[in-house]
């Protein structure tokens, strides 16, 4: 069954937000939604709920390793927190997948389309190609 996902690459700023589905596994950067305030956060994303209606949200979150830093298991901690917040807001199944990387990769994507500035969102469409490589 044909499924439309949304994939968040989850940050104390910006949260990058992609769209993709199941039928050509693919996806694709979508928007850029602040962080904070928290209450403009969740309305934002529930716009975009409301207008994609995907079957599963995923989000990334950096792999921890028992050697790893105190940072990397901090934010990994928040990237889990929010996934349960998805969860909890819109009823839905929330997948976590490892980001490692992606926002480097989103980076030299941007770079090698001439463009500069905030990658939150192809770094968010590459965590859910990851996911979506499992098609």
């Amino acid at each position: 069954m044909p499924q439309t996902l949304l994939g968040f690459d989850f940050g104390r700023l910006r949260i990058g937000v992609a769209v993709g589905n199941t039928v050509t596994c693919t996806a694709e950067a979508l928007a850029i939604v602040d962080a904070e305030p928290l209450a403009q956060r969740w309305k934002a994303i529930a716009a975009l709920v409301e207008q994609w209606r995907p079957d599963v949200l995923v989000v990334g979150r950096p792999a921890v390793c028992p050697a790893g830093s105190d940072n990397v298991r901090e934010t990994a901690a928040r990237c889990e927190r929010f996934a349960r917040q998805l969860s909890g807001r819109f009823r839905l199944p929330v997948e976590l997948v490892d980001e490692s990387g992606s926002s480097l990769e989103a980076e030299a994507v941007l770079a090698a389309r001439g463009r500069r500035g905030a990658d939150d969102a192809e770094a968010a469409a590459i965590i859910l190609r990851q996911y979506l490589s499992h098609c």
